[in-house]
């Protein structure tokens, strides 16, 4: 059997052993501490993510469902659009015809335009008579 001076070396190695081993442990709890924030950090930020893409992706399907909802509409604006277009190209051809078979060769506006013309140098020059019946023949 050991001595009591022997026993009393072991118990102090011991204590200084659980020591050591105490202070390991609280280092190593202190690390899992600190892992353990990181790991709630980051929870939060995939937690704070999630949301912001659930709120895009709402926003999203009620922009979505909005343009299904305007598209109908749009079709049948372009219908209209298509219809009167081509109205409006018959109408052309049918001016161009008439136009022709009368013997037209300028627009009406124009003819319009040289008519005002004609009528404000007889209204502010003083022509013969000649020159105004003339002038007035040929706005007839």
């Amino acid at each position: 059997m050991a001595s009591q001076q022997e026993l009393v070396e072991q118990l102090n190695n011991f204590r200084i052993e659980v020591s050591k081993l105490k202070n390991s442990l609280n280092e190593l709890d202190r690390e899992k501490e600190s892992w353990f924030r990181k790991k709630e950090e980051f929870s939060a930020k995939i937690r704070e993510s999630i949301q912001k893409i659930n709120g895009s992706k709402s926003k999203r399907d009620a922009l979505t469902s909005e343009v299904k909802g305007l598209k109908p509409k749009r079709d049948s604006i372009n219908k209209e659009v298509s219809a009167k277009l081509k109205e409006f190209d018959k109408l052309k051809k049918e001016k161009a015809g008439l136009a022709k078979s009368i013997g037209i060769k300028e627009s009406p506006s124009r003819i319009k335009s040289q008519m005002e013309k004609l009528e404000f140098r007889i209204e502010t020059d003083t022509p013969s008579f000649e020159k105004e019946k003339e002038l007035m023949k040929k706005i007839k």
